[in-house]
């Protein structure tokens, strides 16, 4: 990594893969003019072990969503939750007295701050779903709290609410930015790849992920050219199931060229996804996971006609909003 003269601390939650995936083409950018450090779980090293970056090892969260509702497992995980937030936010103090960084940019990940040190929130959730409206209030009312305690939020999202809908209304104490739709496919170059019709992209926490996988399969092993992506571990791995292939993790530039080939694509309705198919232009059948409230409105909303086309977020305009933080 060459010299340069600030540094920026990037820590998207570990939730899935989504929040470190849409940080890729924001953590490219950066480190074109900073120094920019990853703290992640290790379990999501392998999503930036060729950036130019270096690596943190933080604590994850580690929450694994089990079939009961979303809130119930979450309940149940309590002890572990805290134990594991108390060892995050000792392991940002530390690094903060190491490393001295310049500005720390949280996606989802609301103990990923410090108070000396300028900070931004990003999330799309500023009016978090529930049907109980006194769970829905609590909920959102925390959230703020959390969101309240950095210098400014950045929506992945347009001011029209092009991509989360109502997800993305609510009012804060701090600055608000929609800075556009994310996509790790921004910065990515598409590659020859071999052509598959039919693709089901995994995505979200365990165990609900390998449970829907394994529903996927059967049905899919006599089906010549399928494709299940995120069923294998590592990255760039494939396996022969009869008819149907198995992947790991894709590297981007393959991943963006199956999916731009393929002419049925089936997937969870997480945000991240959803922005990606907008990105390469891909309509999908989209299948919420049970509990996840933020995608069973999302599966919804995206049955309505929308107006407007999609905007992304520009390297220009992320650069812009950092010099400003920085007094750059």
């Amino acid at each position: 990594m060459s010299e340069k003269s600030k540094t920026i601390i990037v820590a998207p939650l570990d939730w899935g893969l989504g929040h470190a995936t849409r940080m890729l083409s924001v953590v490219r950018w950066l480190s074109e003019s900073y120094n920019v450090y990853v703290a992640v779980p290790q379990s999501l090293w392998f999503l930036f072990e060729n950036e130019n970056v270096r690596i943190i090892s933080l604590p994850g969260l580690n929450i694994r969503f089990n079939r009961t509702p979303l809130l119930l497992s979450a309940f149940f995980q309590l002890p572990k939750i805290i134990i594991r937030s108390f060892f995050t936010k000792l392991a940002i103090k530390k690094v903060v007295r190491k490393i001295k960084p310049d500005l720390i940019i949280s996606d989802n990940h609301p103990l990923v701050r410090h108070k000396n040190v300028p900070s931004v929130y990003i999330t799309h959730q500023l009016n978090i779903q529930h049907k109980r409206f006194v769970i829905r209030g609590l909920l959102n009312y925390q959230h703020h709290k959390f969101i309240n305690r950095y210098n400014e939020c950045w929506v992945p999202d347009t001011e029209n609410h092009y991509f989360a809908g109502d997800l993305s209304i609510g009012k804060l104490k701090i600055p608000v930015k929609f800075i556009g739709g994310l996509s790790r496919f921004q910065t990515t170059k598409e590659i020859s790849s071999e052509r598959f019709r039919k693709i089901c992209i995994l995505s979200g926490p365990e165990p609900q992920k390998t449970r829907w996988a394994n529903q996927i399969k059967r049905p899919w092993k006599d089906e010549k050219g399928s494709l299940i992506i995120g069923m294998l571990p590592g990255t760039d791995r494939f396996e022969k199931n009869g008819e149907l292939t198995i992947a790991s993790h894709l590297s981007d530039s393959i991943f963006m060229s199956m999916i731009k080939q393929a002419d049925e694509i089936i997937s969870r309705s997480g945000y991240s996804t959803i922005m990606d198919l907008a990105y390469l232009e891909k309509k999908a059948t989209l299948i919420p996971t049970k509990g996840q409230t933020e995608q069973e409105y999302l599966v919804r909303y995206y049955k309505e006609t929308k107006t407007g086309a999609p905007i992304f977020a520009s390297k220009q305009e992320i650069l812009e909003n950092v010099d400003q933080l920085l007094g750059n």
